[in-house]
């Protein structure tokens, strides 16, 4: 199966709500090819000559792809639409009184091209897995993630190569800025997709298959339960047959709930958060190797190929 293989073959358009009126904050469309929507922002940013920190988005895009999502710039101007990157647009919307935010963030179109895949299972729910994107090249997002959950904060510079002064590691951390969150998050969803495949594999016919990052079980008929699954933190509750698969992936982690508070980075430390097990797969239409279809915020059109075509592969 093969996805991805050019841009145009991999399309995404936000659906988001929007109070456009009088505001500080200035609405743009972002449309961009080949990349991914941090350093979009930082280009932006670099180029326009302002602070990163003014630029809100209410989600993360695919590099590979050409996407259109929503970004706010504080205090930004009409005219910042007439910045010149190669393979970025800004599209200027209005002006409005909030920054873009997750909470408007209303869920994603797709129009994709599947390559040598066979054709495609209408199917209506799928698991609510993260992908491969949340992770990284060679699953280095979560590594970092979990070396700073077991504070191993030496182990999270070394891999990601930071210049260390007087052995202040923490210091070094703290100057990544909101980044660090991104690794720290991306553990926490390779612990959701642990536990939701063993959740998998206890209740329903599954198969499993290789996702490059890890083995995980999709189910072979819709399921129509609903199931909320932590991501993992210190206050995390959950039923008694969740807490059962919980505590199996905890241990075979070597990973305590009281490991992720983080007092030297006190940003990291949240309430606990629970993502949909199981998601609708809206406005499916098949048209070859073509295919379009919606997803709610947060979840990966990846994800929904691979039960799409769970029965070839």
């Amino acid at each position: 199966m093969k996805i991805k293989e050019n841009p145009e073959d991999f399309i995404v358009k936000e659906k988001l709500k929007l109070e456009i009126g009088n505001g500080l904050y200035a609405y743009y469309i972002l449309k961009k090819k080949q990349w991914n929507t941090l350093n979009a922002v930082r280009e932006i940013a670099k180029r326009l000559n302002i602070n990163e920190k003014k630029i809100s988005y209410a989600g993360l895009k695919d590099k590979q792809a050409i996407t259109e999502q929503y970004i706010s710039i504080l205090d930004g101007r009409k005219d910042y639409e007439n910045v010149q990157i190669n393979d970025i647009e800004l599209i200027y919307v209005g002006n409005g009184p909030e920054r873009v935010h997750l909470g408007q963030l209303e869920g994603n179109q797709f129009e994709i091209v599947v390559k040598d895949a066979g054709e495609a299972k209408t199917r209506k729910v799928m698991p609510n897995y993260f992908d491969e994107q949340r992770f990284g090249r060679e699953n280095t997002n979560a590594t970092v993630g979990k070396a700073l959950v077991q504070k191993d904060f030496k182990k999270t510079c070394e891999i990601l190569r930071l210049d260390i002064e007087e052995n202040n590691y923490i210091g070094a951390l703290q100057k990544q800025g909101r980044i660090i969150k991104l690794y720290f998050h991306s553990y926490q969803s390779k612990l959701f997709n642990l536990i939701l495949s063993e959740y998998i594999k206890k209740k329903h016919k599954y198969k499993e298959i290789d996702c490059g990052y890890a083995q995980l079980a999709f189910p072979e008929e819709d399921i129509k339960e609903e199931i909320k699954i932590p991501l993992i933190h210190f206050d995390m509750e959950a039923e008694e047959e969740l807490k059962e698969i919980i505590n199996e992936v905890l241990i075979k982690e070597g990973i305590l709930l009281k490991d992720f508070v983080i007092k030297q980075l006190p940003e990291l430390v949240s309430q606990t958060e629970y993502r949909d097990g199981f998601v609708e797969i809206k406005n499916l239409q098949i048209e070859g190797a073509k295919l379009k279809f919606e997803l709610q915020k947060g979840s990966y059109a990846t994800v929904a190929i691979k039960t799409l075509f769970l029965h070839n592969l």
